[in-house]
C-alpha cells in the first residue's frame, strides 16, 4: 500500500526543487545570468536572449520547468523591465523558455519514466 513512497526515483523531484532553490539563494542564477550577458547583451533583444539561455542551463540542472521560471524570473523579470521590456513579453519569455527543463536531461520526466 505505501511502496509508491518509498521509491527511489520519486526522491529526485524534491532534490532538483531543492537543488534551483539552492542556486538561487547561493547567487548562481545571477552569475549565470552575467555570464551569459557576455556572449548575447550586446546584440538586439539580448536580455531576451539571455532569459533562453540562463533557462536552458538552469532546465539541465534542476530538471523542473516550474523551479525554472521561479529561479529565473524571480531575478530577469524584474531586470527585463527595468531594461525596457514590457512585463508581459518579459513574462511570456520566461515562462515559454522554461518549458524546455522537462526535454532537457535528467529531468524529473526522464527520470521518473526511465
Amino acid at each position: 500500500m505505501f511502496t509508491g513512497i518509498d521509491s527511489f526515483l520519486l526522491t529526485a523531484i524534491p532534490l532538483f526543487i531543492l537543488a534551483g532553490n539552492l542556486m538561487n539563494r547561493s547567487g548562481f542564477t545571477s552569475d549565470l545570468i552575467k555570464f551569459s550577458e557576455l556572449f548575447v547583451g550586446r546584440i538586439r533583444g539580448g536580455l531576451a536572449y539571455v532569459n533562453i539561455i540562463v533557462s536552458m542551463v538552469l532546465a539541465s540542472m534542476i530538471g523542473a520547468g516550474v523551479a525554472d521560471t521561479a529561479a529565473v524570473g524571480s531575478i530577469l523579470i524584474p531586470g527585463m523591465v527595468q531594461a525596457g521590456y514590457r512585463k508581459d513579453f518579459s513574462t511570456a519569455v520566461t515562462v515559454v523558455s522554461s518549458t524546455i527543463g522537462p526535454i532537457i536531461p535528467p529531468s524529473i520526466a526522464f527520470i521518473v519514466y526511465g
